[in-house]
C-alpha cells in the first residue's frame, strides 16, 4: 500500500514454451526462474497481494512454495499461443472483483525477467503515485535504433510512445534510444479495466532500468546469458532468500521421511562394495523384516511395485489369452502388468461407498478364461476380501492383493496383504513406506514364493523361496552348467534400495500411524458437510489412509470441482488431486497402443468376448471418478497437516456462505 492505495501484483506464467521446456521453472541461481519475480514482488514495500495466473499445475506448485497465491488455474482458452495477454489481465480483474475485492493499482511482472529488483518494483509504484498518472512502464536503453523506440522528454512522459517512429529523424541528434523492457508495468485499476492498455494512455511515464537488468529469457541463449549475469551480480532478493534458506538449492521438502539410520545401512552397503556373488545382505534383511511385520512367511523384494504384480501373475500361471479381473479406478499399472503377461484385463465395477472393487461385479465378469483376480486396497482401505476369496475358491482362481496403497490396513482383524494367495506392496515415493522406488511380494505359499523369486532373476534355477539367484562358483565355472530352467525378468531390488527399505520397515508403525491420524483429522473436518462425502470405512475395517478421499457433489455445493479447488488454493491450501482417469479410458486402451501395436485383446490368442471400452462398462466408477478429491496425508509435520485441515474447513465455510448469499 502507498498513501492508502492498495496494489495487486500479478505474474502471468503460461506453459508450453517451444524454446525451453518448462521455461518458467528452470533453475536459475538456485531457485526456479519464476521465483525471481515472486521474490521481487514479495519483498516490495508496497505490494499488498501477489497472484500468479497459470495454466500449469507444476508452475502453480512452485509458485505456492514461494508464497504466491494461486486462486485459480487459468482457463484453457487463455493458455494458447494466440491468447491475448490483456485478456489474461482482464480475466484476473474480473475474478478479483467477483470476490468482492478491488485495488487502486495493478502491476504486471513477467516471469522471465530474473534480474528485476525489488527497487525496480518500488520505484515504478512511487512514480505512478508521484505523477498521479495512468501508468508507469519500465524502459531501458536500446542497443540499436529501432522503428518503434523513442526518445524520452525530460519529464519522463511517454505520451505517444510506440506511435512515433525514428524514420526521417537525424539519429546523431538523438543520443539515447529507449525500448520497453517488460520488467514492470503498473497502472490504475480502471485504466486497465476500461481502456485495456498499459501504455497507450493519456498520461504514462517511464521508469528507466539499467540495461544489464533488462534481461528477458526467450531462448536458450538468453538463459545462458542470464545464468552468467545472476552468478556475477545476483539480485538482492536472491541473496536474501539463499541466506535465509541455507541449502535451498537442495531444499529438504520431506524432512523426517527417512531417518539417519538409513544412512547407517547405506554406509554398510557402500563400505562392503558391490560384489557379483556376495553382498552385505540388506535386501534379505528387509525381506525378512517386512514379511514378519505383515505376518507372512515369505517376502520377495522387487525393483518397483509394478514388477511385483507382474511376477505374481507369472507365478500363479497366468498365460497369454487368459483373463484377469481388475478394477478400473486405480493406477494403470494394475492393468499394464496383465498386458505384459499377454493376458486380458477384464474390468469389474466398484462399490459406490467404499470405492473398492465390488464382489458382485467380479462374479458377473467371470468366464471360462478367468485365471486371477486383483483386488486393489484403494487409498488405504482393504477391499471386501471374504466374498472375493469365496468366489476364487468356487472357480479355482488366484487372488493377488494389490496393497500398494495399504500398509497396515486391516480387514476383520487380518492384515491387508495376508488374505489372498499373494500380495504386492509398492515402495514408490508417495507410499507409506518408501525407498525412492521398490516393491515386495508377500505370500504364505512356499512354492509360489519360489516362482516369484525365479521370475525376478531371469528364471534362474539357483533360487528358492528365500535364496537369491547366484550360482555357485563351481557351477558358474562349468561351461555345461544349466543356468535357467524358466524365463523371467531382472526385477531384483538392489542393496541400496534394501538399506532404505529396511529402515522404513523398522519405522512401519510410526509412518503408518501418522497417515491414519491425518486421515482422521481430514474426516473430522468435513463432518456435517452434505456435499463432501468421505470414502466409507465399514465396521471391522481399518483404513490406513494413503490419501484422504471424498466425493464432491457439485450441485449441492453450488460450485464446480475446479472452482472448489481454486477456493482451497486461494486460502493457502496445498495441492490436492483428482482421481486417475479410469484405466480403460486411457489412450493406451482407446487406441490399442501397446507393445508396438500388439494388443492381446485384439490378437488371435484371445478366444473370449472382449469388453468394449466405452461408457457404461463400469457405470459406478464412471459416475464417481470425476467427483473424487484426494487430499494428501504424507505430511511428516503434523502442524502442517493441521494447517491444511483448517484450510479445508475454511473453504467449506466459504462455499456455504456463498450458497447462502445466492439464495
Amino acid at each position: 500500500m502507498i498513501n492508502g492505495k492498495r496494489i495487486l501484483a500479478y505474474i502471468p506464467a503460461r506453459s508450453g514454451s517451444k524454446s525451453i521446456k518448462d521455461k518458467n521453472i528452470v533453475n536459475l541461481g538456485g531457485i526456479p526462474l519464476i521465483a525471481h519475480s515472486i521474490l521481487a514482488a514479495k519483498t516490495s514495500k508496497y505490494v499488498d497481494r501477489l497472484i500468479v495466473s497459470t495454466d500449469s499445475l507444476d508452475y502453480a506448485k512452485v509458485a505456492l512454495s514461494f508464497g504466491a497465491e494461486i486462486p485459480f488455474i487459468r482457463p484453457a482458452e487463455l493458455a494458447t499461443d494466440t491468447a491475448c495477454e490483456m485478456d489474461t489481465t482482464l480475466h484476473l480483474i474480473d475474478w478479483v472483483e467477483r470476490t468482492g475485492e478491488r485495488y487502486d493499482y495493478i502491476m504486471k511482472l513477467e516471469p522471465t525477467s530474473p534480474l528485476r529488483t525489488t527497487e525496480d518494483v518500488d520505484r515504478a509504484i512511487e512514480k505512478i503515485e508521484e505523477k498521479q498518472c495512468d501508468s508507469v512502464i519500465t524502459i531501458t536503453d536500446a542497443s540499436t535504433p529501432l522503428d518503434w523506440v523513442n526518445t524520452l522528454p525530460s519529464d519522463g512522459s511517454m505520451i505517444g510512445f510506440r506511435k512515433k517512429t525514428t524514420e526521417g529523424l537525424n539519429r546523431q541528434e538523438m543520443p539515447r534510444y529507449y525500448q520497453l523492457d517488460g520488467l514492470v508495468y503498473v497502472a490504475k485499476w480502471d485504466q486497465i479495466k476500461f481502456k485495456q492498455s498499459w501504455y497507450e494512455a493519456e498520461t504514462s511515464f517511464a521508469s528507466i532500468t539499467p540495461k544489464d537488468r533488462a534481461v528477458d529469457i526467450d531462448s536458450p541463449t538468453d538463459l545462458e546469458l542470464a545464468k552468467v549475469l545472476v552468478e556475477k551480480n545476483p539480485p538482492l532478493h536472491l541473496i536474501n532468500y539463499l541466506n535465509n534458506n541455507p541449502g535451498s538449492q537442495n531444499k529438504v521438502l520431506h524432512k523426517g521421511r527417512v531417518s539417519g539410520k538409513a544412512l547407517k545401512y547405506l554406509k554398510e552397503v557402500v563400505d562392503y562394495g558391490f560384489g557379483n556373488s556376495s553382498g552385505p545382505g540388506l535386501t534379505k534383511r528387509f525381506e525378512r523384516a517386512f514379511a514378519e511385520k505383515i505376518g507372512a512367511s515369505f517376502g520377495v523384494a522387487h525393483c518397483n511395485g509394478t514388477a511385483t504384480l507382474h511376477s505374481c501373475l507369472a507365478a500363479v500361471g497366468v498365460k497369454p489369452g487368459d483373463e484377469v479381473i481388475v478394477p478400473p479406478l486405480t493406477a494403470a499399472a494394475t492393468s499394464f502388468c496383465v498386458l505384459h503377461q499377454g493376458a486380458i484385463p477384464v474390468y469389474a465395477d466398484i462399490d459406490e461407498k467404499t470405492f473398492n472393487i465390488d464382489p458382485k461385479s467380479i462374479r458377473e465378469r467371470i468366464t471360462p478364461r478367468t485365471k486371477a483376480i486383483i483386488p486393489v486396497h484403494l487409498y488405504g482401505l482393504p477391499a471386501d476380501m471374504d466374498p472375493i476369496m469365496e468366489i476364487a475358491k468356487e472357480y479355482g482362481l488366484a487372488v493377488i492383493e494389490d496393497s500398494a496403497e495399504c500398509f497396515g490396513g486391516t480387514y476383520k482383524g487380518r492384515m491387508a496383504g495376508t488374505i489372498g494367495h499373494a500380495a504386492s506392496f509398492s515402495l514408490q515415493a508417495s507410499k507409506h513406506l518408501t525407498c525412492g522406488d521398490g516393491g515386495i511380494v508377500v505370500t504364505n505359499d512356499e512354492e509360489l514364493a519360489t516362482k516369484v523369486r525365479k521370475f525376478t532373476c531371469f528364471g534362474s534355477r539357483a533360487v528358492g523361496s528365500k535364496t537369491g539367484g547366484v550360482m555357485s562358483k563351481k557351477d558358474r565355472g562349468d561351461p555345461d552348467s544349466i543356468r535357467y530352467d524358466s524365463m523371467g525378468w531382472n526385477y531384483r531390488m538392489s542393496d541400496l534400495q534394501g538399506a532404505v527399505a529396511l529402515e522404513q520397515t523398522e519405522r512401519f508403525d510410526e509412518l503408518v500411524e501418522k497417515r491414519k491420524q491425518i486421515g482422521v483429522m481430514f474426516e473430522e473436518a468435513i463432518k456435517g458437510c452434505s456435499w463432501l462425502i468421505p470414502q466409507y470405512t465399514p465396521p471391522g475395517y481399518v483404513n490406513s489412509y494413503w490419501t484422504f478421499v471424498c466425493c464432491f457433489e457439485a450441485k449441492q455445493a453450488g460450485c464446480s470441482w475446479q472452482e472448489f479447488r481454486q477456493k482451497f488454493y486461494s486460502l493457502g491450501g496445498d495441492f490436492f488431486y483428482g482421481a486417475w482417469r479410469l484405466t480403460y479410458n486411457e489412450l493406451t486402451f482407446q487406441k490399442r497402443n501397446f507393445l508396438g501395436g500388439f494388443f492381446p485383446i485384439d490378437s488371435e490368442i484371445y478366444k473370449g468376448q472382449r469388453q468394449e471400452y466405452k461408457p457404461g462398462l463400469c457405470p459406478v466408477a464412471e459416475k464417481l471418478q470425476p467427483k473424487l478429491m484426494h487430499f494428501k496425508t504424507n505430511y511428516m509435520d503434523l502442524e502442517e497437516a493441521k494447517k491444511q485441515v483448517q484450510i479445508l474447513k475454511k473453504t467449506i465455510e466459504l462455499v456455504e456462505k456463498e450458497r447462502q448469499e445466492e439464495r
